[in-house]
Order: structure tokens, then C-alpha cells, then sequence
């Protein structure tokens, strides 16, 4: 049921959206059961096998294993990065201080990004990258908490409107590398809320608690928020297919690859943690592991060279890079 999650619309039954969200479960409990089976010498390994085997493409959206690959072309390196409004460091009480140059040093490491998406962007996070690094192109909107820096310079700008909150929106920059223009998106689709109501404003200096009965909330009205992000990934697919440049989609999806969502953002692109990355596909910090929620879906125009998972204190999210070979 988890291998056929990514066709089934949330619309139709709260079942499927749920399966795919445990789907990391799934996987690492059958291959527990694979171990066991093998040291009890019993024949019901080859059904947990054949059903891990049967899943091999799902099962490396989230855990894979790569080699470098030369390549001698013209690249560029973006990235996509839920800051959290740095929130782990602005609402803490003690070593602040280290926390602000421990957060822009970790920055400065990663100055060799052209195009850096973020999320959650609030005015700490603006001040702790203009500190750590020089892009000297940047498209935001007033009022949201999404933007795109660049080292090229657009020839275009845009977003596409989800009416919702102000975190939960997505923008567009038509990029000119040289003689070459790619189109990047960056999104925050909608948002998950133990209570099945996403606030009007998600402000940065608001605490964030990941209980038990929080993880239980989510679950209770997952479908509710599953279906609102399907509508908001069908506009940005539609935008996409207007455009006549290559295209990366990035940022945070609120859903994992084995999603309907995923699924429909992924449409004719490459996933670049399928394509080049290693090891298991962690995103996010919390109590949920292996659970990747931000991702960056390329055109296969491009050449997916390496994907990194850069992990951090500094939200609740990864930092998570591609290298794309133009």
C-alpha cells in the first residue's frame, strides 16, 4: 500500500497519505525482519526481500548510495534551507552570542552556493546571511517569509499566490547563467498543525514544541493538509509547464517522496537525492527520523552531479545541495 501511495489522490480516503508517512517504519522494520529471518535460517526471508525488492525505487528516495561523477561542463550549486527563523538560536536564553557566530561561520562554509532558496526567513536570518554571505541578487515578496538569493541576475521574477499564510507560499526567478537561463522555484507548501488549523500569521519569535500528542494531531488531520498541498503543487505545475526554460522545483514540500504531493511535483523531473545522494535522506531534526520533507526536483535537461544534506543546530530543518551540470 505504501508502493502505490504516491498515485492515490489524499482526496479520495486519509489511509494512503498516512501509509506513505510511515513508510521509513515500514522499510527498516522488513529489513530488521530480513536480518532476523537470515540468522533463523528461515525461508520467509525471500518474501520480505521480494517485497523490499519489489519497492527498490521507493526505497532509494531514502536511502541510496552513489559515486561521484567527473564532469569538465559548466555547473552551478543551489541549495534549499527551512532557517526556522533561527528560531534555536534567537530564543535562547544562554550562549546566544556563540550560537550567532557558530551560525554564520557554518554559513561562510557554504559560500560557494549560486542560488540559496529559504523558508522561514525572518529578519535574524536575513542579518545572519548578509553577515556570512555576498549574493548580490535577491527576490522576495513584503510580507512573506520565502526568498531566492542569487550570484546570476534575474530576467525575471514572480510567485505564484497559495492564499494562505505567509509562510506558506512559493516564488520564481528566471536566472541567467551566461548564455543560459534556468527557471527556479522555491515553495513552502502547507503547513501541518496538531489542531487541524494553520494560523493566520506564523511569526519568528513564537516557540515550537514537537510533543507526543502534537505527532498525534498531525497524524488526526493529515489528509486535510495533504489535499491543500496537492492543490498548491498543481499550481506550481501548471506554471512550470508555461515556462520555456529548464526548471528546478525546491524547498519544503511538508511531504515525504513516497506522497501524492511528491509525486505530482516530480512529474518529468529528476529527484537529486535519487540521482547522486548517499546514505539515508534526513531532513528534518525532530522526533520523526529518516523523514525527508525538502527536496530539490530538477529538469532532465540537467545533469545531476552530487546532492548533500548539510545537518545543523541551527533549525529544525538541513541544509540541503545540488550540484547541476548545465
Amino acid at each position: 500500500m505504501a508502493y502505490v501511495t504516491p498515485h492515490v489522490d489524499p482526496e479520495i480516503t486519509p489511509l494512503f497519505p498516512i501509509i506513505g508517512l510511515g513508510y521509513p517504519a515500514l522499510l527498516f522494520c522488513n529489513i530488521l525482519a530480513i536480518i532476523a529471518w537470515l540468522l533463523l535460517r528461515s525461508k520467509w526471508v525471500g518474501l520480505s526481500a521480494l517485497t523490499l525488492l519489489l519497492g527498490y525505487s521507493s526505497c532509494s528516495r531514502l536511502i541510496n548510495i552513489n559515486l561521484v561523477d567527473d564532469y569538465g561542463g559548466k555547473k552551478i550549486k543551489v541549495a534549499t534551507y527551512n532557517a526556522n527563523f533561527s528560531k534555536p538560536i534567537t530564543l535562547s536564553n544562554i550562549h546566544k552570542a556563540a550560537l550567532e557566530k557558530s551560525f554564520v561561520k557554518y554559513l561562510e562554509r557554504h559560500s560557494d552556493v549560486d542560488v540559496l532558496c529559504v523558508q522561514e526567513i525572518g529578519s535574524a536570518t536575513k542579518s545572519y546571511l548578509e553577515k556570512a554571505l555576498d549574493f548580490p541578487y535577491l527576490h522576495t515578496v513584503e510580507g512573506k517569509t520565502v526568498a531566492i538569493y542569487s550570484r546570476y541576475p534575474f530576467s525575471d521574477i514572480g510567485d505564484i499566490e497559495f492564499s494562505s499564510t505567509i509562510a506558506n507560499t512559493c516564488l520564481w526567478v528566471d536566472i541567467v547563467v551566461d548564455s543560459d537561463t534556468l527557471r527556479v522555484y522555491t515553495t513552502h507548501l502547507e503547513s501541518n498543525r496538531f489542531d487541524g488549523v494553520v494560523p493566520d500569521v506564523i511569526v519568528e519569535d513564537t516557540p515550537e514544541e514537537m510533543s507526543n500528542s502534537v505527532l498525534l494531531g498531525i497524524v488526526q488531520h493529515h489528509q486535510k493538509f495533504s489535499i491543500e498541498r496537492t492543490r498548491q503543487a498543481q499550481l506550481i505545475k501548471e506554471h512550470q509547464h508555461s515556462s520555456p526554460y529548464k526548471s528546478v522545483i525546491c524547498g519544503d514540500f511538508n511531504e515525504t517522496p513516497q506522497s501524492y504531493v511528491f509525486q505530482v511535483l516530480a512529474d518529468g523531473m529528476q529527484d537529486s537525492f535519487q540521482e547522486e545522494g548517499n546514505g539515508i535522506a534526513s531532513t528534518f531534526g525532530e522526533r520523526i527520523p529518516a523523514l525527508r520533507i525538502d527536496h530539490l526536483l530538477v529538469g532532465q535537461e540537467f545533469e545531476v552531479l552530487d546532492h548533500t544534506i548539510s545537518r545543523s543546530q541551527f533549525s529544525d530543518h538541513y541544509l540541503v545541495i545540488a550540484d547541476l551540470g548545465l
